[in-house]
């Protein structure tokens, strides 16, 4: 599935039975998942969700992403994405 969001738009992702990857295809977007960790996926990156895993996606920019099953993203190769990282000012 692709989406095209605007910014500050939010979509709920549902992992399915296998591994489920959100790409990110153009601008960038925020992932918040049950970890206690956001995370700040780019442009050209992905981020898996273990199977049945949940998460929330926010647009920081227009931007366009794929939600696929392992099987469809193949040998899609995903760069480790690390937790954003926050401070207070």
């Amino acid at each position: 599935m692709e989406c095209s969001l605007s910014e500050r738009e939010l979509i709920w992702v549902d992992g399915e039975k296998g591994e489920t990857v959100i790409q990110c295809r153009t601008g960038s977007v925020w992932v918040t998942r049950g970890d206690g960790a956001d995370y700040i996926v780019r442009s050209g990156s992905c981020m898996k969700l273990s199977a049945g895993e949940r998460c929330l996606v926010e647009a920081l920019s227009a931007s366009e992403i794929a939600i696929m099953n392992s099987r469809e993203a193949g040998r899609t190769l995903c760069p480790a994405i690390r937790p954003a990282v926050c401070r207070s000012f």
